[in-house]
């Protein structure tokens, strides 16, 4: 009888441990930045970029406080999309994401009709997931979109964080 208690209590502690809370560092996911990608807007060595159009915005919740720029350029052949998300605090801020796909960038033509979408035709986690910015730091994220025709479009750029969700918008004309 004894054994099956200790036995029981010995289960039921292993259970609680490995369900217990971990650390937010072991949670801690990565992103792609503009090094890791060789894109970015001052390196593109090709054809000179055409500038198509920025938009900023300020995040404010509680005490914290979240800066975002999104910057569309265009070359020849592509369309470069940038998002930039600064934490302008003194404080660490964590972006929580419900899965493993943490942005998007979808282009919209004239009349609304969706033209094309990062994330179409690929497989993300399906786990939660944190991103830690610390004190000034921040995150760069660009992806690039081979355009089929010409046309006046909106870009949309989403940070898709459960406590900071992010929508931009930039519209430009491709020529």
């Amino acid at each position: 009888m004894n054994f099956r208690l200790t036995a029981s209590l010995v289960a039921v502690a292993s259970l609680a441990y490995a369900c217990g809370p971990r650390t937010r560092a072991d949670a801690a996911i990565s992103f792609p930045v503009a090094a890791q990608q060789g894109i970015a807007l001052a390196s593109m060595s090709a054809a000179p970029a055409r500038f198509a159009g920025s938009r900023e915005k300020t995040l404010k919740s509680e005490s914290t406080t979240l800066t975002t720029t999104f910057d569309v350029a265009q070359q020849q052949n592509a369309v470069h999309f940038v998002l930039r998300v600064s934490n302008t605090t003194s404080k660490r801020v964590e972006l929580n994401f419900p899965s493993g796909q943490a942005y998007d960038f979808i282009v919209v033509d004239s009349v609304g009709r969706e033209v094309w979408r990062w994330a179409d035709g690929r497989i993300f986690t399906q786990s939660v997931r944190n991103k830690l910015l610390g004190k000034g730091e921040g995150l760069t994220i660009t992806e690039k979109w081979s355009p089929a025709k010409a046309g006046k479009f909106t870009a949309i750029a989403q940070l898709r964080s459960v406590n900071f969700p992010i929508q931009q918008r930039v519209e430009f004309e491709r020529k």
